[in-house]
């Protein structure tokens, strides 16, 4: 179960560096980060690396640790519930709007901001791991 959360929290940490907004326009679609569209995603790889050290800490524990397991486990949800909150509130609500630089200056376009799929990953992820934080903390309160 450490390895586990080990790799949602590698993941949730670099995940918001892929995709997370695109536009249409007549040339193209343009796509934003996660990070360039969402300032709370600033915060993702911080998060990542708690649940990186919240499994590291599974792994390294003794199998007969009650204690390991429930502030393991705790941590684990603290994370996750972070994680999903951000992602969330970033996927739900995007603050990203299509500008073009002319000659005479910068103009806003109308477009429509699409979510792409590391969003939806983002947030499915951070569910994971509440609920597999929720999960160790609960096993290692029943020791």
């Amino acid at each position: 179960m450490g390895v586990v959360l080990m790799a949602l929290g590698g993941a949730l940490a670099v995940l918001p560096a892929f995709a997370w907004y695109s536009a249409p326009r007549a040339a193209g679609a343009v796509s934003a980060s996660g990070f360039a569209g969402a300032g709370q995603l600033l915060l993702m790889p911080v998060i990542g690396v708690l649940a990186v050290v919240a499994g590291a800490a599974m792994v390294s524990a003794r199998r007969d640790s009650r204690t390991a397991g429930v502030w393991t486990g705790a941590l684990a949800t603290l994370s996750g519930a972070l994680a999903l909150g951000f992602a969330v509130w970033a996927a739900s609500a995007p603050r990203v709007r299509l500008e073009a630089v002319l000659p005479g200056g910068t103009e806003v376009v109308p477009a429509e901001v699409d979510v792409q799929p590391a969003a939806l990953v983002t947030v499915l992820l951070a569910a994971m791991l509440l609920v597999l934080g929720a999960m160790v903390t609960w096993a290692g309160r029943r020791r």
